[in-house]
C-alpha cells in the first residue's frame, strides 16, 4: 500500500515517528497497571507496526479513521503531509502497543501459558474468517 509506504518509519522503530527520543518501552498499562519484562519480552516494535498496519488495512472503524486523518492533511505540502501522518501513525502503533501490553499482561496474571495464543486466536477470528491455521488456507 503506497500510503503505508509514505509513513513507514526508518527501520520499523515506533521512535522514528515522532514518539520523542528514547526506547519505546511501555512498562506501564494504559490503566497504569505494571507491564512485566516477561509480558515485554513477548512485543516487538515490528510486531506492534505490523498489527497497527493491519488494522489501518482490514478494520472498518480504523480504516475510516485513518482515511479521514489522510483527509484532513491532504491539502498540506507534501512533506508536511509525511511528516503528519508519520506522526499520527506513530501515536496510534504506541496506543496499539499499550492495549496488546495490556491484554497480554492480564492474560499472563490470569496463569495463561502461551498469551500470544489468546491474541492470535482473536486476531485471525476477527479479520481471517474462517481460515485453518493448520490447513495452512482459507476455507471457503
Amino acid at each position: 500500500d503506497t500510503a503505508m509506504a509514505a509513513v513507514s518509519p526508518p527501520g520499523n522503530l515506533l521512535e522514528g515517528v515522532a514518539l520523542g527520543g528514547g526506547k519505546w518501552l511501555p512498562l506501564r498499562g494504559p490503566s497504569g497497571g505494571e507491564v512485566s519484562a516477561a509480558t515485554l519480552s513477548l512485543l516487538s516494535t515490528p510486531f506492534v507496526t505490523y498489527l497497527t498496519r493491519v488494522l489501518i488495512n482490514y478494520d472498518p472503524s480504523v480504516a475510516s479513521w485513518w482515511s479521514l486523518q489522510r483527509n484532513r492533511v491532504s491539502l498540506m505540502e507534501p512533506g508536511k503531509r509525511e511528516a503528519d501522518l508519520a506522526a499520527k501513525f506513530g501515536q496510534f502503533s504506541r496506543s496499539v502497543g499499550d492495549g496488546v501490553a495490556e491484554y497480554l499482561e492480564a492474560e499472563r496474571r490470569r496463569g495463561t501459558a502461551v498469551p500470544t495464543e489468546g491474541l492470535a486466536a482473536i486476531l485471525v477470528a476477527r479479520y481471517c474468517g474462517g481460515w485453518d491455521g493448520n490447513a495452512g488456507e482459507q476455507q471457503e
